[in-house]
């Protein structure tokens, strides 16, 4: 279980992985889905629960082998995440969900 009590560091950490260190993300995808998918039911702050959605849809274009035993998982944070009564974190789960789907 993640500790869910942060700064919103480990959502920057992961930001920066996606973007830059592919090699270390690929090697721990399951890891750091899981911790994203804990994330985007963040109750405290709606930017938590926004960029944790955004990580998980460019997480979507990792290798397929690594990401696909997740797909299930994140597709069912994702569908709870379209009922948020947040617009921006709809909107990106719709996004995110379509990026795991196609």
């Amino acid at each position: 279980m993640v500790n869910l009590a942060f700064d919103g560091s480990f959502i920057h950490f992961a930001t920066s992985f996606v973007n830059a260190g592919q090699e270390a993300i690929i090697e721990n995808a399951p890891t750091v889905i899981r911790s994203l998918i804990e994330l985007t039911s963040y109750p405290y702050m709606m930017v938590i629960r926004e960029t944790a959605i955004q990580c998980l849809g460019a997480m979507s274009e990792l290798p397929h082998a690594r990401i696909y035993p997740m797909r299930i998982q994140v597709l069912q944070a994702i569908t709870k995440a379209l009922d948020d009564p947040k617009r921006a974190v709809r909107l990106e789960a719709v996004k995110c969900r379509l990026a795991w789907t196609v």
